[in-house]
C-alpha cells in the first residue's frame, strides 16, 4: 500500500516466531482467517483507543454515517459490538450450537472490565492451537468463544430480535444504510469492475 499519514502499517514479522509457526500448521482456509486475527490480536494488545472497530478492506461506506450513531452503539456499558449468527450444525452435518458473528464489522471496548478476559481468551485459542467447541478455527468462531468466555457481560448483537437468521446480516441491521460488504468472490468482481468517476 502506498504510504498514507492516516495510515499505520504493521509488518507481519512483528508476529514473530507465533504467527510463521500458526501457518506453518494449518490448512490454507485457517492461515487466510488467521491473518485477520493475528493483526485483532495485535490491536487489542496495542491500540490505546477506547474502542477497537474492525471494518474488513471489502466493506465499502455508501452513505456518511452520523457520528451520533456510532455514538449510540459504542455504549460503554457494552463490551463489544457484533452482528451475530449461530449455527446448529457444522459442514459434516454434526449437530450443536454455536456463535459465529459476521466479523466483517464489529468492536470491541478495550475499557470495559472485562476486556482483557475476551482478549485473552481470543488469543488462548490461536496460542495453544485450541479448537475445541469452534465449529471451525476461523476468526469469527473464535470472537464468538470469546464472546461467550464473557457470560456476565452485556454485547450489543446488531442481529438481536431478527425473525430471520441471516448468514449475511449486515444489509438488515441499522448499518446496511452506510455500509456493504463486498463478501463472496462475484461480488469482489462486480465491484472491482464499476467504472471510476475522475471528477469525485
Amino acid at each position: 500500500m502506498p504510504d498514507h499519514p492516516r495510515l499505520k502499517q504493521i509488518s507481519f514479522d512483528v508476529f514473530k516466531p507465533e504467527y510463521y509457526e500458526f501457518q506453518s500448521t494449518s490448512n490454507k482456509q485457517v492461515q487466510k482467517f488467521a491473518k485477520k486475527a493475528y493483526t485483532i490480536m495485535h490491536a487489542m494488545h496495542h491500540s490505546k483507543a477506547d474502542w477497537i472497530v474492525w471494518l474488513d478492506a471489502d466493506v465499502i461506506s455508501v452513505a456518511d454515517m452520523p457520528e451520533q450513531l456510532w455514538t449510540a452503539l459504542l455504549d460503554t456499558q457494552h463490551l463489544s459490538l457484533y452482528m451475530g449468527v449461530n449455527y446448529t450444525s457444522d459442514k459434516s452435518g454434526k449437530k450443536g450450537a454455536w456463535l459465529v458473528p459476521e466479523t466483517g464489522v464489529f468492536a470491541v471496548n478495550t475499557r470495559h472490565p472485562d476486556f482483557a478476559t475476551l482478549r485473552d481468551e481470543y488469543c488462548r485459542r490461536y496460542r495453544e492451537r485450541d479448537r475445541s467447541g469452534l465449529r471451525r478455527f476461523y476468526d469469527n468462531d473464535v470472537l464468538g468463544v470469546a464472546i461467550q468466555a464473557v457470560p456476565n457481560a452485556t454485547h450489543r448483537d446488531l442481529c438481536a430480535g431478527f425473525l430471520k437468521p441471516y448468514k449475511t446480516p449486515l444489509p438488515h441491521t441499522v448499518l446496511g444504510k452506510y455500509l456493504i460488504h463486498f463478501k463472496a468472490k462475484h461480488s469482489k468482481a462486480e465491484y472491482g469492475q464499476e467504472p471510476v468517476d475522475e471528477d469525485q
